[in-house]
């Protein structure tokens, strides 16, 4: 488990692809599982509040509270959009704008687990995302995102919907974006948790906390990439 930042307060981790964030079956490693065994003390539980998460095939970072006080604060930042969550993504196609906004209302089908793009009802979510192209390498696009909702499966739906699909998304990135990943030896969805912006709090201080994502669908826009 590789830590980037961890205090009293706070404790901000990278998750690799294939990890579960929190997992309910036995025997299945997950994160969380992982960040408790850490912080274990004498014979006491440690407290983690859980944040946000991500999709298990994704990799990126998560920060989670080491106290009850840092978790209220936090949560309330999440949803007040003062948490900032930016990704990396490749595609398969480029979008029809270089860079835009995206707005769409999710719902979940009950049958099948998935999110689909669909009007605004009583049941549905908003998600809001904003997207820029940032370099194109070999037929593949590599897209900065930052987050501005955090819905479940959200980047991969929206820019799946808007013509963007992610590479080694077998559930919402059709048969190429699929295709493509598995010739080029791509076993996780193209998707990184690169960047986490927050205010601290208990100091009240900014953070951000920025890493370079690990995945095979990165390695050819390395240079590209802070």
């Amino acid at each position: 488990m590789d830590i980037l930042r961890e205090d009293h307060d706070i404790i901000v981790v990278y998750k690799e692809a294939g990890l579960a964030t929190q997992s309910g079956r036995i025997g299945q490693k997950d994160l969380v599982s992982e960040v408790k065994k850490h912080l274990a003390g004498a014979g006491k539980a440690p407290y983690l509040g859980i944040i946000h998460r991500l999709d298990q095939p994704v990799e990126g970072l998560l920060v989670f509270a080491k106290t009850k006080e840092a978790a209220a604060d936090l949560t309330a930042q999440l949803q007040n959009e003062g948490l900032g969550k930016f990704y990396y993504a490749v595609t398969c196609k480029r979008g029809a704008q270089e860079e835009g906004d995206l707005e769409d209302h999710l719902q979940k089908d009950p049958a099948t687990g998935l999110q689909t793009v669909c009007r605004q009802g009583a049941t549905s979510q908003r998600a809001a995302l904003h997207y820029r192209l940032i370099a194109e390498e070999d037929g593949l696009f590599l897209y900065q995102i930052k987050l501005e909702t955090g819905r479940f499966h959200q980047i991969r739906v929206q820019m799946a919907h808007a013509g963007m699909s992610l590479i080694g998304d077998q559930k919402y990135g059709g048969e190429r974006a699929v295709q493509i990943a598995r010739q080029k030896g791509i076993r996780t969805v193209a998707l990184c948790a690169y960047a986490l912006s927050f205010r601290h709090p208990k100091s009240g201080a900014p953070v951000t906390v920025e890493i370079r994502p690990k995945g095979a669908a990165f390695e050819a826009f390395a240079r590209r990439m802070k």
